[in-house]
């Protein structure tokens, strides 16, 4: 048993020295070298990539929004313009007045730039504008009855309260007659004077449009 205790002390001895001397006959400038870098150069932390290229992607995003944005403004600004000089022209069509109002409409319902002031009574009185311009057109052709091209308002506006306010207002200046909404649905009258009513109507869409440009 005396023998075998002296033989493990040895051997732990011996393990113990091999250990120490790996270490110190290493290359001295090597262990000193790394020892000194260790010191003077800690490693940072670094911020993670995702985090950097995310922020980055959120800034491209904002100016591109912002740049789409600009375009929308510029092009409504432009078919405003479009618009009135077809009411100056006298070239102003109902399914044109129908095309901005579903614009403006989309618009105010995204709260677009440059839209702020446009509300639903806005849209409201272009659907009205652009179903009496039909019925000059209907008119031209020998159409005004004709309740399937121009008759049923449903399809046509929102609130046919307006539209009966407006027909009211040619009927007074006696530029329509024949006034019937009798069938549900459905607006029929007679042009008395076209050139008159057509001048009125471009007058009320002429300020209509100027009071979403200021």
């Amino acid at each position: 048993m005396y023998i075998n205790t002296v033989n493990f002390f040895t051997k732990f001895a011996m393990l113990q020295l091999t250990s120490w001397h790996k270490f110190w006959y290493y290359p001295f400038n090597r262990r000193v070298c790394g020892i000194a870098k260790m010191i003077q150069y800690p490693e940072r932390p670094r911020e993670p990539p995702a985090i950097r290229s995310t922020t980055k992607s959120s800034e491209t995003f904002q100016k591109i929004f912002e740049q789409l944005m600009i375009y929308n403004l510029l092009m409504s600004v432009k078919e405003i313009t479009e618009l009135l000089e077809k009411v100056n022209n006298d070239t102003l069509t109902s399914t044109e007045i129908a095309a901005f109002a579903g614009m403006l409409q989309e618009n105010m319902y995204k709260s677009s730039p440059g839209f702020e002031n446009v509300s639903k009574d806005d849209v409201q009185w272009f659907q009205t504008y652009s179903f009496v311009l039909n019925k000059l057109e209907l008119f031209y052709k020998g159409e005004i009855y004709d309740i399937k091209s121009g008759g049923d308002w449903r399809q046509a506006m929102d609130d046919v309260r307006k539209l009966k306010l407006l027909v009211d207002e040619l009927e007074e200046k006696k530029l329509v007659n024949e006034v019937a909404w009798f069938i549900d649905g459905i607006a029929l009258y007679n042009i008395t004077e076209p050139e008159m009513y057509k001048k009125q109507i471009f007058e009320k869409v002429r300020a209509s449009l100027e009071k979403i440009m200021d």
